[in-house]
């Protein structure tokens, strides 16, 4: 009897013990999740402890919320050229007034860029060495993944994101929080790079012997000329200077009327060891300069003469700083450095012109939706929507840089729904947001990786997310799942039977598809790899399938290059954007090569035109204009163009 209380007793203590250790982990798991953030650290959010092993040798390095605090995290994947860009601009601000802010750069492990940075003293913050992660988990990020932080004097943050800011945006966000000045002219007409004008305003510092200058200083004394070095791809690591400095020694070899030495100016995005390096080997002997900030406002100019931005940009001008002549040494356009392949190769449509809009308004447009005679734009200069008039007025601005309750990162799609509805993707903070067309904060609700957006009926969004097991995915606006439809199909199924060995690899891939929604509700889907057209009804039901055919699509699809993505972790060859369905009925689908396919309601093939004016761009965006012509954005340079007919 005495052996069974004590088995009893001992099996309570057992229960007792499993119970205790189930809520300790219970508990302890919420702690660490609490404390090391499953998700990106949030607006909101308090400042986490920030400490570890500093880059001069100190043993630690502290970081506390005594006033406004910018933190950026860096990894070797992340760190590019519009990084490098950044650190610098950041580091003229914060010397500008010490006592606005502070400004904490930490690492996953020692970065010899950030290095170098420092033995010049470009970068004197404080650097933190996170070689074991900790403080990427107490900020949410994943392993290889940077981000971006702004914290009050209280240490409550109000900014954060995956996608690395540029000076511009830095600027812009410093200036909300009241720790720096907005300039008069934050969003000048960049265009406006033009004889008589003068040049902008830069801060400059000496490759050689690292001393700072001023382009004012430089041109108080002769008539100068400028050979800027434009960094061609901020998305990618540092720069190198041997394509730029290969063309400037050709030119300055058969260079007329040139009677000062040209004065070299590289822009932020250059390391200064990698410039002074190259200019010894090419025995250049010409003042060098790197500049402080991106020249953005000079790589504006060229993308708008629909020039390449790795074209070294000449600039005379006299001792007042105007502007005398403006040239560039390379190939005259975008075009002409691109052969066309003779099975794309066919005649223009007279019938038909691109004709550019929005050129004299500086705008950096990612998407563009109408509604009631106006345009909304997504731009991401200002990091807002843009509502501009038919006459290219801009009426009003929604939005500004932030991560609060209707501010903006990085807009991107933007849709207006019949009733009146603004819904733009906030893609720095990975959301969907929606406004009423007075500028309003309607709600919102996370949202990432997905392509394509379309406002629909009654308040919903539709988003493009295979990852739901269908090609399409409906949504309330406070981001309720309501639906999804669209049967996926298999990549050999879309590409050819021979490919069924990749059928698992580019799953996701080949579903990726563009849309759009009409005014009666129904779906026009375009899928971006392959010539493929479908129309739903408002309830999901499949009304037609129809492929692209015709020699003009044969020979796109043998043409790789035009538009690729690698959402997916694989390069996908993008085929065709979404389909649009003018007032006519008839249905527009833009071809990556600047070409539209025309079909009529029921998805049958009409023509293929190839608009005039429209061979120095390759399409990545489409929309309707107000007076329902069909619109596109282009990539590389990225602007608009509006198809009208003769």
């Amino acid at each position: 009897m005495r052996k069974s209380h004590s088995t009893t007793a001992t099996l309570i203590v057992v229960v007792l013990l499993l119970v205790i250790n189930v809520v300790a982990f219970n508990w302890t798991s919420k702690f660490f999740r609490s404390r090391y953030a499953v998700g990106l650290l949030q607006y909101g959010h308090s400042m986490p402890s920030l400490e570890g092993s500093g880059y001069s040798g100190e043993q630690s390095v502290s970081i506390s919320a005594s006033k406004p605090t910018l933190v950026i995290y860096l990894t070797p994947n992340g760190l590019k050229g519009q990084t490098i860009a950044l650190l610098k601009f950041c580091e003229t601000l914060r010397q500008q007034d010490p006592s606005l802010f502070q400004a904490t750069f930490i690492t996953a492990g020692r970065l010899p860029e950030l290095q170098q940075l420092q033995q010049d003293k470009l970068v004197t913050s404080p650097i933190i060495n996170d070689s074991d992660g900790l403080l990427a988990k107490r900020l949410g990020l994943e392993p290889e993944e940077s981000g971006a932080f702004f914290f009050d004097k209280s240490g409550i943050c109000r900014f954060a994101t995956h996608q690395q800011p540029n000076s511009n945006d830095l600027r812009q966000l410093l200036t909300t929080f009241g720790v720096a000045r907005q300039p008069a002219d934050q969003f000048p007409d960049r265009s406006l790079l033009s004889k008589g004008k003068p040049l902008p305003t830069l801060n400059l510092l000496n490759a050689r012997s690292l001393g700072g200058v001023s382009i004012v200083e430089l041109s108080s004394t002769q008539d100068q000329v400028w050979i800027f070095f434009l960094a061609d791809c901020f998305a990618c690591g540092a720069p190198s200077p041997i394509h730029y400095l290969e063309q400037f020694r050709q030119w300055r070899q058969a260079a007329e009327n040139t009677v000062t030495d040209p004065i070299i100016v590289f822009d932020s995005a250059f390391l200064r060891n990698d410039v002074t390096a190259e200019l010894e080997r090419f025995a250049i002997n010409s003042p060098v300069y790197i500049s402080n900030e991106d020249l953005s406002a000079l790589s504006h100019f060229l993308v708008t003469k629909g020039r390449r931005t790795d074209q070294p940009l000449i600039v005379r001008t006299d001792r007042s700083r105007a502007v005398t002549s403006i040239s560039v040494i390379g190939p005259p356009s975008v075009s002409s450095s691109r052969k066309p392949d003779e099975a794309t190769a066919y005649q223009q449509d007279a019938n038909f012109t691109y004709t550019r809009i929005f050129q004299d308004l500086g705008l950096d447009v990612y998407d563009v939706a109408s509604h009631n005679g106006l345009y909304y734009i997504s731009d991401r200069t200002r990091n807002s929507i843009v509502v501009v008039n038919e006459h290219f007025v801009i009426q009003r601005e929604i939005g500004g840089i932030g991560s609060g309750p209707g501010r903006l990162f990085r807009p991107g799609y933007i849709d207006v729904s019949r009733d009146g509805l603004i819904y733009v993707q906030d893609g720095g903070n990975e959301r969907i947001q929606c406004f009423a067309l007075d500028g309003s904060y309607q709600g919102g609700f996370p949202a990432k990786g997905y392509m394509g957006m379309a406002a629909g009926l009654n308040g919903e969004i539709y988003l493009g997310q295979p990852e739901n097991e269908a090609l399409v995915s409906v949504y309330s606006r406070d981001g309720k799942h309501l639906r999804s439809f669209g049967k996926l199909k298999t990549y050999s199924e879309l590409m050819g039977q021979e490919l069924k060995n990749l059928g698992e690899q580019y799953s996701r891939a080949a579903n990726r598809v563009r849309f759009s929604v009409d005014r009666e509700g129904n779906t026009f889907v375009s899928f971006m790899l392959t010539p493929l057209l479908q129309k739903y009804s408002p309830d999901g039901k499949l009304v037609f399938e129809s492929k692209l055919e015709g020699t003009e699509i044969d020979g796109l699809r043998k043409t790789s290059g035009l538009l690729t993505m690698s959402m997916d972790g694989v390069a996908e060859t993008i085929l065709a954007l979404e389909a649009i369905v003018l007032p006519s009925g008839e249905i527009n689908v833009v071809l990556t090569d600047g070409s539209i396919y025309v079909a009529d309601q029921n998805g049958r093939r009409q023509r293929v035109v190839r608009p005039q004016g429209g061979n120095t761009f390759t399409p990545e965006m489409t929309g309707i204009t107000p007076a329902g012509a069909l619109l596109i954005i282009g990539l590389n340079p990225r602007n608009c163009y509006s198809v009208s007919a003769s």
